[in-house]
């Protein structure tokens, strides 16, 4: 078999694994229905497969950018069932891998799929990477929606390291405030303990996190030849 064929049929194999992968992943969060799914119910779910929870955690938070699912809700689910800091690590885990799916499923599957997933959020984002893309991409990672972030950058010129660096730093502050956010929710056994410091600290940490794009984009120094 030649180079040619080779390219073609892993190629093929590519695409049938990934389509694989798309139904598997839309089976599962519509079988448990997705608009019911809360972070108290992906814990519990988690927790079910007791020493394989973190790996059943980290798969399924992966997986949940193949049906645009919040990343916000596993995030705050990670730090209910694992704790901030083992949460944290498990969420962020899962965001890399999901960063890397969006991206290789857009490259895999062309244009024509990322268009009829994202609508119109394509528009002008190609010539806008092809001249900062590293830049574009870190900076976008800090406020702009994470799934079809992955898609539209797969679908650019950026290289697949170049983008992967863009992204693993910019992802840590979120991930982490949300993992301390949901962790708090296990001291809370009565509503008065939403007024204690326990809680108020985390709540305030996201808010700040949240806030935080709103920040960079006035301080940015580079901003006016970004967007």
């Amino acid at each position: 078999m030649d180079d040619k064929k080779r390219t073609n049929v892993g190629s093929i194999v590519k695409i049938v694994a990934l389509c694989v992968l798309i139904v598997a992943a839309v089976f599962i969060f519509t079988h448990y229905h997705v608009r019911g799914i809360t972070p108290v119910k992906i814990k519990n779910y988690i927790l079910s497969f007791g020493a394989a929870g973190p790996l059943i955690f980290i798969i399924l938070y992966a997986v949940r950018s193949l049906v645009l699912f919040p990343p916000s809700i596993f995030s705050a689910a990670g730090g209910l069932a694992f704790g901030t800091f083992s949460g944290w690590l498990y969420n962020y885990t899962g965001a890399v891998l999901s960063a890397m799916i969006g991206y290789w499923t857009a490259r895999l599957l062309g244009r024509e799929f990322v268009e009829r997933l994202l609508g119109k959020r394509l528009a002008g984002f190609d010539e806008l990477v092809d001249k900062k893309g590293f830049t574009i991409v870190f900076y976008l990672r800090f406020f702009s929606p994470f799934d079809p972030l992955s898609y539209a950058c797969g679908l650019s010129k950026i290289k697949f390291s170049r983008y992967m660096i863009a992204t693993i730093i910019p992802i840590i502050p979120g991930t982490l405030a949300y993992s301390y956010f949901g962790a708090s929710f296990t001291k809370i056994a009565k509503w008065q303990d939403l007024f204690h410091k326990q809680f108020l600290i985390p709540a305030a940490v996201l808010i700040v996190t949240l806030m935080l794009p709103v920040v960079i984009k006035k301080v940015w120094p580079g901003k006016k030849n970004i967007v």
